[in-house]
């Protein structure tokens, strides 16, 4: 896979660590939300949104990128991540 465009610089960012946490391998991208909700303090509505929106995008050829925007790579994979 490859990282997606995004509308906007913290969208960007979202998008980035989605890829970067699909990459890990650390959870079925279905389930990404609560890593979403804890890395970036969203409400589980604006998560979900995100990840659909993420998948979504996949399917449009201008918006696949080789590699991230954002200068951070997103790797703030959540090591102590435990779902409540």
């Amino acid at each position: 896979m490859s990282y997606i465009l995004a509308d906007n610089e913290e969208e960007q960012r979202q998008f980035d660590y989605l890829e970067e946490l699909r990459k890990s391998g650390d959870t079925n991208m279905y389930g990404a939300s609560p890593y979403l909700q804890h890395a970036f303090n969203l409400d589980r509505k604006k998560a979900i949104a995100v990840l659909f929106k993420w998948m979504k995008l996949h399917d449009d050829p201008k918006r696949i990128l080789e590699s991230p925007i954002t200068e951070q790579r997103a790797h703030r994979r959540v090591e102590s991540f435990e779902e409540d």
